[in-house]
Order: structure tokens, then sequence, then C-alpha cells
């Protein structure tokens, strides 16, 4: 970055995702029973949705990932170097350590993947 004079950065987007796996995929049981008319079935599960959102309301709606996408390159650029230079007992975000990488697009981000332990995509791939 010498001789690069940058005065601001801007943002054109930040897309959000959270730790939310579990409701996820009671909300995706729900919906099977919705389908298959098992109302009995579907209440039981909602029952587990409303105690999930009593007893983890917070974990589900705090952001774990942030992606940002810069109006220009140059926004990438600082970010990729902070990582480099940051002193990682100072830069937190949420009381976590803040990390930046490059990532992909994401519109390209399969989001119900990101849930996916090694173990599973080792199992999927065999």
């Amino acid at each position: 970055m010498k001789g690069i004079k940058i005065t601001e950065v801007k943002i054109a987007d930040i897309s959000f995702a959270f730790n939310n796996a579990e409701l996820i995929n009671l909300l995706k049981e729900r919906g099977g029973h919705i389908v298959r008319q098992k109302y009995d079935k579907m209440r039981e599960v909602e029952a587990k949705i409303s105690q999930l959102k009593t007893d983890k309301f917070d974990d589900l709606t705090k952001p774990v990932d942030a992606f940002i996408t810069f109006e220009e390159e140059d926004g990438s650029i600082i970010g990729q170097n902070f990582e480099n230079k940051k002193d990682k007992s100072k830069a937190d975000f949420l009381g976590t350590d803040l990390i930046l990488s490059e990532s992909t697009e994401p519109t390209n981000i399969i989001w119900e993947n990101r849930h996916w332990t090694a173990a599973d995509l080792t199992k999927r791939t065999i």
C-alpha cells in the first residue's frame, strides 16, 4: 500500500450471516408437517421453535459473519491489509475476534452449507 492515499472507504452492501441452523431445520420440519397435513406434529415442532427462541434468542440474532461489498477495490485492499497488520487483542466485534478475509460474492453462497462440519462434507463426498 505504499504511495496509496485513500481518504475514505465506501461500503456498498453488508449481508449478515447468523448461527441459526437449528431454527432453520425446525422450520423445514414444520413445513413438511404442514404439507402432509399433520397438524398435531406441526404444533409439536412449533412448541420446539418457541422454546428455542426463548432459550437462545440472543444467539440466534447475533451476527456471526458479515459479508461486506465495497464500492471500490481500494476498500477491499484496505480490509485485506488490516487483517495482516492488526493487533488481534484489540480488534473485536460484538465480543469476538474480528477477522477480515476475502470471500466469494454473497449471492453465490449456499447459506445452508455454512453449518456443515468437515465430517459432514466428507460423508457427502463419499
